[in-house]
């Protein structure tokens, strides 16, 4: 039976973007739960300071300083420049948190000759409101807390039992609340998921679209290496208006789909539906002999959507593609846009159905 959504909700990658995106989204909630805890206990320790009692709860007023201290400390290291692997680091805090809870527990136990339930089903109560922690992490605390209560039991002989039958109570009902919080907070980021990926593809194609290519391809460029190449090419459908002026609109989508299954097959880093039936393609990689797709004219012979209104009779494309090597010096996106533009127009002017390359090199007045 899965018990903890953490472990089999997402796969690793989507669990730790999701784990960074509770972290930045909760640390304003969790600060202020540390601010009110901080007012709960300075409220005790100046109690025994106004009734003469500070003295004698020396013990237990030191351990409220120590708990305000790592409240401080949590405020801090919970903001949002700490987000990144701020769960981890909460969980150390909120252990030795709950460890020292267990010793001020204990203290009173001792002083008092008993410890009130309310105390520690406050703390497991509390425990619940870190939304940066999940419940395998809180089951730890949960358990320090838990095995605390039962040493102070065995090493005082002060009978604990209610107070430990109330706190395993309360911990039973947090943990079924827990477990559906981290259901619901885990299907709200995968709706979240969704809805941001629709909003980088294509509806109609399913590929990338150019809100896309303008946020991922600087990356691309930008992190090329020395001694790799990038390929940018450029292709538009060929007699697409005739197609559609003839065929139908419905028909024309039908033939942009088929286009855009080909094309997700030529091994690129990226594809992307620039706008009507224009078409980009990203590769990068060693560089190679043969020009990247010298062989997609064949390609869409062997699919051979019909065209009667193309000299071909069947549909066809012209590509432009232009390369440029990792090491090449003062290369933007425009200027690469651009030449891939014109090599492409070029193959129209050639006849159409055909791939024109050539090697970036920049121009000054680029």
């Amino acid at each position: 039976m899965k018990l903890i959504p953490a472990t089999y909700f997402f796969d690793k990658e989507t669990e730790a973007k999701f784990q960074v995106h509770i972290n930045k989204s909760s640390h304003r909630l969790v600060a202020i739960m540390f601010y009110i805890l901080i007012a709960l206990l300075s409220a005790f320790s100046l109690t025994d300071l106004f009734s003469g009692a500070f003295t004698k709860n020396a013990l237990e007023n030191a351990l409220r300083m120590v708990m305000i201290a790592l409240s401080i400390v949590c405020i801090y290291r919970t903001s949002n420049k700490y987000s990144e692997n701020a769960d981890k680091r909460f969980l150390f805090y909120a252990a030795v948190f709950t460890v020292t809870s267990v010793g001020l527990f204990g203290s009173v136990a001792h002083g008092h000759g008993e410890l009130n339930e309310g105390g520690p089903m406050l703390v497991s109560a509390a425990i619940i409101t870190l939304p940066m922690l999940h419940l395998g992490h809180k089951l730890i605390l949960w358990s320090i807390m838990g095995a605390g209560l039962f040493i102070i039991q065995s090493f005082t002989g002060i009978s604990l039992y209610w107070a430990i039958f109330y706190f395993i109570a309360m911990t039973v009902i947090m943990i079924i609340l827990q477990y559906q919080l981290d259901v619901l907070l885990r299907n709200q980021f995968r709706a979240q998921l969704v809805e941001s990926e629709k909003a980088k593809t294509d509806k109609l194609t399913g590929l990338y679209n150019r809100y896309s290519f303008d946020t991922n391809f600087n990356k691309l460029l930008k992190n090329l290496a020395p001694t790799d190449t990038l390929w940018l090419a450029m292709l538009d459908i060929d007699y697409f208006k005739k197609y559609n002026d003839n065929y139908g609109h419905l028909e024309g989508d039908r033939v942009l789909v088929k286009v855009a299954d080909l094309l997700s097959k030529q091994h690129a880093d990226m594809v992307v539906r620039f706008g009507g039936e224009e078409f980009i393609l990203v590769k990068t990689g060693p560089t190679c002999d043969l020009p990247w797709l010298s062989d997609l004219p064949a390609q869409f012979r062997d699919l051979a959507i019909p065209h009667k209104y193309s000299p071909l009779s069947h549909v066809t494309v012209s590509v432009g593609v232009v390369s440029v090597s990792g090491s090449t010096e003062h290369v933007t996106t425009t200027a690469l846009l651009t030449v891939a533009d014109e090599l492409m127009y070029c193959a129209k002017s050639m006849g159409r159905n055909r791939v024109t390359s050539q090697t970036y090199a920049h121009q000054d007045s680029q």
